[in-house]
C-alpha cells in the first residue's frame, strides 16, 4: 500500500522528495511513498531556503525485506516424523529457510543447517527426528534480488513433540 510522507514547514519553502532506489521505493511530488520492489533505499526530502529560513534536508533509509510467511504449522504426524506445512508463497523468486532445533534459542539446529524449500512447497517431513523428543520450529522467507539475499522475519516458534 502507498503511504505519505508528511512533511510539516513553518514558512513557504518548496518542498521535494528524491528515492536513491527506484527499484525499491518511488515517491512522488507529493510524497506519496509506493513500494516498488525488495532491498534498500534512502528517501530525501529537501526544503528550499526563504528569505526567512535556510534550506532543511532529511534522509530517511529504508529496507524493504520479504513477507512474512502465513498459514506456517508443524507437528507430529507419526511415531518419529515431523509434518511442516505452510501456505504458498506468491512472489517470484522466494524460498522458504526452515530452522529445526532442540533448544528454544536454536544454538544448536539440526542437519541440514538451514533448509531451503520452494516457496510453494506445502508440506515438508521430516524422519529425522527421534521419537520422545521435544522440537522447535520456524521458518522465513528468503528473497535474492540482483545476487543479495533479502530475509523476512522468522515466524513464532512451535514447539513440537515427537511422537
Amino acid at each position: 500500500e502507498p503511504f505519505y510522507l508528511d512533511m510539516a514547514v513553518t514558512g513557504n519553502g518548496k518542498i521535494t522528495y528524491s528515492s536513491s532506489n527506484k527499484k525499491v521505493a518511488s515517491i512522488s511530488e507529493d510524497g506519496m511513498v509506493t513500494i516498488k520492489g525488495l532491498g534498500k533505499a534512502t528517501l530525501t526530502i529537501n526544503v528550499a531556503a526563504t528569505s526567512e529560513y535556510t534550506a532543511k534536508s532529511r534522509k530517511i533509509k529504508i529496507n524493504v525485506v520479504p513477507v512474512s510467511i502465513k498459514g506456517f504449522k508443524a507437528r507430529s504426524d507419526s511415531k518419529g516424523r515431523l509434518k511442516i506445512s505452510w501456505k504458498t508463497q506468491k512472489t517470484n523468486n522466494t524460498i522458504c529457510e526452515i530452522g529445526i532445533s532442540k533448544y528454544k534459542d536454536y544454538r544448536v539446529r539440526l542437519l541440514p543447517k538451514k533448509g531451503n524449500y520452494p516457496s510453494v512447497s506445502v508440506g515438508i517431513i521430516n524422519s529425522k527426528v527421534k521419537s520422545g523428543a521435544t522440537y522447535y520450529v520456524r521458518i522465513r522467507a528468503v528473497t535474492t534480488v540482483n545476487g543479495k539475499k533479502y530475509y523476512g522475519k522468522w515466524t513464532r516458534t512451535i514447539r513440537v513433540k515427537i511422537k
